[in-house]
């Protein structure tokens, strides 16, 4: 469950932004656009903007409408990751649980059906950005990244590390370190906005480092991390210290 998958995967690309897979689903001119919303003001602290909302940082949703992954994932674009040779970049988030599962849920989830037949059954079975495993499944997220008129799935953290990306704002380089897996997974969600509520947040000419930031992974005490992000995407976890009393919780 907990395998890697190596390699990229081509999708084709229809008529806009994203894909369908057209060799796991069915062909249609659908397109995906970005929903216009009127732009907020930029935060002062983007940490706490990102504790505040629970959104995940440098993303702007996309809206259902023409959008051929919406049985699939919640699809986002990511602003101010700039990878090489790469048009634009797309945050696919989605779980895998059965049917019966999905139906129970109140919020939208998606059919692993769906989301197999969408994305292929390896990279969502693979998969390990955002990962976490839960009593009703694992969640995960693919990133998606448009170039000249074709789109590629980048799927696990080892592929992550390979790209040739440049950061261009703090909100992408914490959204960097998240898809890194060094701000951790939270059991039960993908994405942990709670690991910034307590944290600092400062920049030089390289990067960022974010200090005390609160991380909660799987089978392990929670830890404060502080934790590095160059420019060029490179994240590191400069210490770690054990937060005294905390709870310990294993879900396979």
């Amino acid at each position: 469950m907990r395998g890697f998958l190596f390699g990229f995967f081509a999708l084709f690309l229809l008529t806009a932004c994203l894909p369908d897979d057209d060799s796991k689903a069915e062909e249609n001119n659908a397109d995906v656009g970005v929903e216009n919303t009127a732009a907020a003001a930029a935060p002062t602290d983007p940490l706490k903007a990102i504790c505040d909302s629970g959104n995940f940082p440098a993303a702007q949703a996309v809206s259902d409408e023409n959008n051929s992954y919406k049985n699939a994932c919640r699809l986002s674009q990511l602003s101010g990751i700039k990878i090489d040779g790469v048009d634009s970049v797309y945050l696919c988030q989605s779980e895998l649980m059965s049917d019966d599962q999905a139906e129970t849920q109140t919020d939208k989830f998606f059919k692993a059906a769906d989301v197999k037949a969408a994305l292929g059954e390896e990279v969502a079975d693979q998969a390990n950005l955002l990962s976490s495993y839960g009593f009703i499944g694992k969640k995960f997220a693919v990133l998606l990244l448009n170039a000249g008129g074709h789109t590629t799935a980048l799927s696990t953290r080892e592929q992550l590390i390979t790209q040739p990306v440049t950061l261009e704002t703090p909100e992408a380089a914490l959204a960097w370190a998240y898809l890194s897996g060094a701000l951790g997974q939270g059991v039960g969600t993908g994405f942990a906005p709670k690991a910034l509520c307590g944290a600092t947040l400062s920049e030089d000419p390289e990067g960022w480092t974010v200090n005390q930031a609160e991380v909660f992974t799987n089978c392990a005490p929670k830890e404060h991390r502080d934790i590095r992000i160059t420019k060029s995407g490179q994240v590191s976890v400069l210490s770690k210290e054990i937060i005294p009393n905390s709870p310990v919780l294993c879900v396979d």
